[in-house]
């Protein structure tokens, strides 16, 4: 009679380390699956925060003051003055003008690429 409860008793542990068995593994697929769900969601945030970023930039240099053209002190839309492009592009090579724009522009390469007559590109910022 001991020996058919001790039997019993080994099949019941036998199966309780089976399903504590497949819960754990479980338990460690869904975590896996989580874990690449959320890495997924990471990087397309950190990508949509690079572009808005870089939107952001692109908006702030067509607003320079050191760029924008002008006519009768009225700023013409999308466009850009040669001779201040050529200007500011060797201005940026000074220390002091290099740290005043560090402090917006960060870590960014800046060129702007002459369309008509097609030609020269000029590193604003680098």
């Amino acid at each position: 009679m001991t020996r058919s409860f001790s039997r019993k008793a080994q099949i019941k542990m036998g199966e309780t380390i089976a399903i504590l068995f497949i819960f754990f593994m479980l338990l460690v697929v869904g975590a896996v699956f989580y874990m690449n769900m959320a890495r997924s969601s990471m990087k397309k945030s950190i990508e949509e925060s690079y572009q808005l970023k870089a939107v952001e930039l692109a908006q702030v240099i067509s607003f320079l003051p050191e760029l924008q053209c002008t006519e009768s002190n009225v700023v013409q839309p999308s466009c850009f003055d040669l001779y201040k492009i050529i200007g500011l592009s060797k201005v940026y090579q000074e220390p002091k003008a290099f740290l005043l724009y560090s402090r917006e522009f960060e870590n960014t390469q800046i060129r702007i690429l002459q369309i008509y007559p097609p030609g020269k590109n000029y590193t604003i910022y680098s």
